[in-house]
């Protein structure tokens, strides 16, 4: 790759947080301290994460970066077989080089080096530019991201759902949106006071509840997912050490476990953290062998957690085509949004326009497995862990 003088590249070295973090702020409209970037980035569950940095050396010193192409060590469950992976995240360029054609060939230089270090990719985010590019890369698009949610508060459950009705009706005439806005509110009034009589309902069952246990629960969690690997197809692996990083060590988010224990084997759990609209939101969750009645359970207790910490609803992200955590969440009462990603998934529209990409080395496999979005077990444990503001 061949540059104008005044540009240089490297790999990242102590320090150039100050230059990332200003370019990030400038891109993403989010402030990050440098502890938080080192959480992210520096100190992760495997080493410093792969970080190249384009240098304009005519910038005023702590805004010299231009260009930042960038994976985090996140391994993946390959149906079973653990392999180095990594996420694409904070990739970035600045506004002045848009146009001038140098990020492309400076993502494909770095990819390539990257290659040496992780057989599989993946990104959360691939929607237009970003997303061309990776599949110039030879990323595949794979899925939409759908939203569960299960409110019993109407006033935050109408507020969770009202941004998407505008949006969804931005070019309909005022009177339109009003008339269909006063339908929803009553249809969801209705919907959380049957919410909130379901939640009284008892689950009976005979496990026994747990919640965090420091030197028990991860090597637990561990051991769940080791005995159901090839239960999941493609997901994140569940390793103490990542756990423990993404989880535990998480600067942003105090996370709370659910455990269901059989005698003394771990059979279910679900990892939660409080969010928006003052509800609890669900990062994680594994069941033994997919059994859906220990799920029903598992569910039961979180929504009952839930209700007793006062909270105003749970809510859950994953891919549109993840047909257990589907049925899970609509056996136990859970609703749907993201009306624009269910309305795709039954028109015409182009496979690109899916946000979920992923990458395998054709080496390793080069069937069409992972296009097939059912093959995928994704959670918001593959995201970036982070809290971002509505201006972001």
């Amino acid at each position: 790759m061949e540059l104008d003088r005044k540009y240089f590249v490297r790999i990242y070295k102590k320090g150039d947080e100050i230059d990332i973090n200003h370019l990030y702020k400038v891109i993403a409209n989010i402030d990050r301290t440098a502890e938080e970037h080192r959480w992210q980035w520096v100190d992760t569950w495997d080493g410093v994460g792969e970080m190249y940095l384009m240098f304009d050396s005519t910038r005023p010193k702590g805004k010299q970066l231009v260009c930042q192409y960038s994976i985090m060590p996140t391994s993946i469950s390959y149906f079973g077989k653990v392999m180095p992976g990594g996420k694409t995240e904070n990739c970035m360029s600045h506004p002045d080089l848009r146009g001038k054609k140098l990020f492309f060939p400076f993502e494909k230089e770095n990819f390539e080096n990257v290659k040496s270090r992780f057989d599989f990719f993946f990104t959360t985010t691939g929607l237009g530019a970003p997303g061309a590019i990776r599949r110039k890369l030879g990323y595949k698009a794979v899925d939409y991201w759908i939203d569960y949610h299960f409110f019993w508060e109407a006033q935050d459950g109408f507020t969770y759902y009202h941004r998407d009705i505008k949006r969804v009706l931005k070019k309909a005439p005022k009177l339109a949106v009003s008339f269909v806005t006063t339908i929803f509110k009553r249809v969801n009034n209705l919907q959380c006071y049957k919410k909130l009589k379901k939640l009284n309902a008892i689950v009976e069952h005979s496990f026994n509840v747990s919640t965090y246990e420091k030197g028990k629960t991860l090597m637990d969690i561990q051991e769940l997912w080791s005995r159901n690997r090839e239960n999941y197809g493609i997901s994140i692996e569940r390793s103490l050490e990542y756990m423990d990083w993404r989880i535990n060590q998480n600067p942003y988010f105090e996370h709370k476990y659910i455990c269901l224990y059989e005698k003394n084997l771990l059979v279910a759990y679900v990892i939660f953290h409080e969010f928006e609209l003052n509800t609890y939101k669900i990062v994680d969750l594994i069941v033994d062998e997919k059994d859906v009645f220990i799920a029903k359970c598992l569910m039961s207790e979180l929504l009952k957690s839930a209700y007793k910490d006062s909270k105003s609803g749970v809510t859950c992200s994953t891919l549109l085509q993840n047909k257990f955590l589907k049925q899970v969440f609509l056996l136990n009462g859970f609703g749907l949004k993201n009306f624009t990603n269910i309305k795709k998934k039954f028109s015409k529209d182009k496979r690109e326009d899916r946000p979920f990409h992923g990458y395998i080395k054709p080496t390793i496999d080069s069937s069409d497995k992972l296009e097939i979005a059912s093959n995928w077990y994704i959670t918001e444990l593959c995201k970036e862990g982070r809290t971002f503001p509505t201006n972001a």
